[in-house]
């Protein structure tokens, strides 16, 4: 069973940013992703935004789908 991590935001988002809100709905990250970034974080100490680059650069695909491209 594939487990994943959503994004919570606030409803009135919606009304808000539409597009913010719909962007923060498509995100849909696997507990391996996740683990994967926490331990270059915490235990390899990698900064941030710099796993975070990275994983985006790796999984560019999925991060257009995100963003309805």
């Amino acid at each position: 069973m594939r487990k994943t991590v959503r994004v919570a935001y606030s409803k009135s988002l919606e009304q808000r940013a539409p597009e913010v809100a719909n962007f923060l709905k498509n995100i849909d990250l696997d507990n391996q992703a996740i683990s994967a970034m926490t331990h270059a974080v915490v235990i390899e100490k990698q900064a941030p935004a710099d796993v975070a680059k990275a994983w985006v650069d790796a999984n560019s695909a999925t991060v257009d789908k995100w963003l309805g491209l």
